[in-house]
């Protein structure tokens, strides 16, 4: 069974908060994914980044409908990891949130259970703040990698440098998949 996540206006009608339009489509990129705005109201980079997740949820949906949800656990407070894993365990999506400023100028590396194998590790987007200091971010970002499942839950993924209110979507499939 899904749950409904929806991609709401911002700032958040229900509790104020303000998310990037990247944190919002992450996060309902996971689930039942649905709009809860009035998609006139926004300007065309975010048009396009909805467009784009929800592409990326339709290739996803198959394998998702029979996976299990997970939070991940880290160490800094204000990060929120949740990711949807594949039953077979060759496939995940992740949203890494930056719910609250951070506790330590460069986060922990994220240590990524429950798969199994050979993995490739990529950003399907990137939020243009966090390209802005693309040399303080891990390389992932912008280029995707090959491990293997041990490595992400002995060492962890090095993760981006979030500001509060934003996020990355990691997608994770076997490696040699495109």
């Amino acid at each position: 069974e899904k749950i409904g996540m929806h991609i709401g206006a911002s700032p958040s009608h229900q509790t104020g908060r303000t998310f990037s339009i990247h944190a919002r489509a992450a996060a309902a990129t996971l689930g039942a994914m649905g709009l809860e705005l009035d998609p006139t109201t926004l300007n065309e980079d975010d048009r396009k980044a909805i467009v784009a997740h929800i592409a990326l949820h339709r290739r996803h949906r198959d394998w998702m409908r029979d996976g299990h949800a997970l939070f991940l656990p880290h160490p800094d407070p204000g990060l929120t990891a949740i990711g949807i894993f594949a039953a077979d365990r060759t496939h995940a999506l992740i949203a890494v949130i930056q719910r609250q400023e951070r506790r330590a100028p460069v986060p922990a590396p994220l240590r990524i259970r429950h798969l199994t194998g050979a993995v490739r590790v990529r950003a399907p987007f990137v939020d243009p703040v966090l390209a802005l200091a693309a040399k303080q971010q891990p390389g992932w970002l912008a280029d995707e990698f090959d491990s293997d499942a041990a490595t992400l839950a002995a060492h962890g993924l090095p993760l981006p440098i979030l500001p509060a209110g934003r996020a990355v979507l990691i997608e994770i499939m076997p490696a040699g998949a495109a």
